[in-house]
């Protein structure tokens, strides 16, 4: 994890990026990140800040569901949100680095999935989470989860929604002339 968080950080301050936000764009789950935000405010600092960095944010945020989520079906469809703020089509245009927040109304799982990119989530709202080597656990609020490349990992929310920001360090394009 500490090689991930250093790939991130170091690519995020070696270059400044471009921002252009993508039309602003919103969903029911979405209007549950205020009760989250206030909730957060008994969470250590960095926690309280990031979620009230994200309430400021979301208004020029586009919210989405995640792609093939028609094929999960409801709940799913219509209880979770996701938005990228930095990457190919976030807030802040880079190739190196996605930062996204992802939201799950009350009793909602995303369902498993894996990705070359090795992943970071910040835990900013209760509930439980998975991965294939651990099976289901519930981190405490403030935790900074892992997934090393390709490994099947999916959350869950409880009676609470749960709101968590990721990042994943992406291999820049090489253009080969």
């Amino acid at each position: 994890m500490a090689a991930a968080t250093d790939r991130i950080f170091s690519a995020i301050a070696a270059r400044e990026a471009p921002i252009l936000p993508a039309p602003a764009t919103s969903l029911p789950t979405v209007d549950l990140l205020g009760s989250l935000v206030d909730k957060a405010s008994n969470a250590p600092t960095a926690i309280t800040q990031l979620a009230s960095t994200l309430l400021a944010l979301s208004p020029s945020l586009a919210w989405s569901q995640r792609s093939g989520a028609s094929r999960v079906g409801e709940p799913f469809l219509s209880g979770h949100a996701n938005t990228m703020i930095a990457g190919r089509d976030g807030y802040e245009q880079r190739g190196d680095v996605i930062v996204g927040a992802s939201m799950l109304a009350p009793g909602i799982t995303y369902p498993e999935h894996k990705h070359a990119p090795e992943e970071m989530y910040i835990v900013i709202s209760g509930g439980d989470w998975y991965n294939e080597l651990e099976g289901w656990y519930t981190p405490r609020i403030g935790d900074v989860i892992y997934h090393r490349p390709w490994l099947r990992h999916a959350m869950r929310s409880s009676e609470q929604p749960l709101l968590t920001v990721w990042c994943l360090y992406v291999e820049p394009e090489v253009s080969v002339r």
